[in-house]
This record gives C-alpha cells, structure tokens and sequence, in this order.
C-alpha cells in the first residue's frame, strides 16, 4: 500500500550533506525523483521493483532494468536488496530510503487536528454569540413594538391618568421609567401590556414612601 502523503519532502538540510553533494546534478535529480515515486508507489520508504519497471525507468531517464538498478545504487541514503546473488538474473528488488520515519513520515495530523479543533471551537462561541445577540435584538424589538401599541391606547392611558387610586403617581413618569426598565437585562424581552403596566403602577404605589426617600426604582415585574 502507498504512503498517504502527497508529496516527498526534500529538507534544506540536503545542500549540506556531501554524500548527496557528490552526485552529479542528473543523479541528484534522479535520486529526488525516486525519494516521490517511493512515496507515491512504496510503503514506509521501501520500494519493490520487478522488471522492467518501465514508469520508473522512464522517469530516471535510463535505459532498462538493469541500468535502473546500477543507478540507484549510486545514490546515498539508499539500501538496494536484490532477490537473489546473481545480478544477470535479477527478477526483483527492493530499494528503502533510511531514515525515510525521520525526514518523510506525516506528524502534521495531530497539529492539524488541534488546530481545526481550535477553529471549530471558536466558530461554535461566535455563532452563540451571534444567536444570543440576534435573541435580544428581536426580544427589544418585540418588546418596543409592544409599548408603541399600548402607548398608542390614549382611552387606557387617559383612564389610569384620571383613576383616583393613582393620583399620587405620575403616570408618564412611571411609564417612562417602564421603558427604560423594558431595556435593562432583567426587562429586555417583556411586553408593556395592559396588565403589566398596571402592575407596575400598583408596586410602585405600594413602594412610594421607599421611593420617595432614597429614589430606588420599584421592580413590579420581577416578583
């Protein structure tokens, strides 16, 4: 089975080594383009050969079989094992890249698995956000649209105005701190209904003394 990897790493480091800086500029070609078909076609850096191997003679740029081997045993970092002791009636062979786990295995899936982790992990938190942020938005609106309908009732606000059990409240005082208790954390999401607001006036009759002495804000809603 061939390696998983797409491509054949060729480190920076092989400028500096001089087993690979004998090799003619041909050889050095053909020994890199080796190094790719072993990663396309091998197994862990070992490539099995049999005649005549025609893709990757052509790819070396040599003759035949024969000529593909004596060439490969040219090059470093590179073991040859022939199937049997006479080189005339070779009928297969194995090439293996040493070092091959060092300089070619794949040990970017853990880190890329992390890093799409990461990415998933953070894009989970903003779309959240994003959720909650859309929540309250169409929470404020419901609850905006919901004053400008009960505010748009002059009858019901005229009927609180004259109703002798608020005389000693201000009635668009109050409603006015509603809306603004309607915006906080507590409020957002709530509608300004009838009912509501005669809740609100009610608590905030019954905290009047309260109110008027320290200027505390009566919280009828949230009982």
């Amino acid at each position: 089975m061939a390696d998983q990897g797409i491509w054949f790493k060729l480190h920076c480091s092989a400028l500096d080594d001089p087993d690979l800086d004998n090799l003619d500029i041909g050889d050095f070609g053909r020994w890199a383009k080796l190094g790719t078909f072993a990663k396309r076609h091998g197994t862990a850096g070992t490539l099995r050969l049999a005649p005549p191997a025609r893709a990757l003679c052509a790819a070396l740029q040599v003759s035949d079989f024969d000529a593909l081997m004596k060439v490969i045993e040219r090059f470093p970092h590179v073991t040859v094992r022939r199937d049997n002791s006479s080189v005339s009636l070779v009928t297969s062979a194995s090439v293996t890249f040493d070092n091959w786990s060092k300089y070619q295995g794949d040990f970017s899936s853990p880190r890329v698995a992390r890093f799409r982790e990461m990415k998933r992990s953070k894009r989970r938190r903003e779309e959240k956000r994003s959720i909650g942020s859309s929540t309250d938005t169409q929470n404020s609106k419901r609850g905006t649209s919901a004053s400008r309908a009960v505010l748009a009732d002059t009858d019901f606000l005229q009927a609180l105005r004259e109703n002798i059990a608020y005389t000693r409240l201000n009635i668009d005082h109050e409603l006015a701190r509603m809306d603004a208790w309607l915006q906080t954390p507590r409020g957002r999401g709530k509608k300004k209904t009838r009912g509501r607001i005669v809740a609100w006036l009610n608590r905030a009759l019954e905290d009047l003394p309260l109110a008027a002495g320290t200027g505390e804000e009566p919280y009828g809603l949230e009982r």
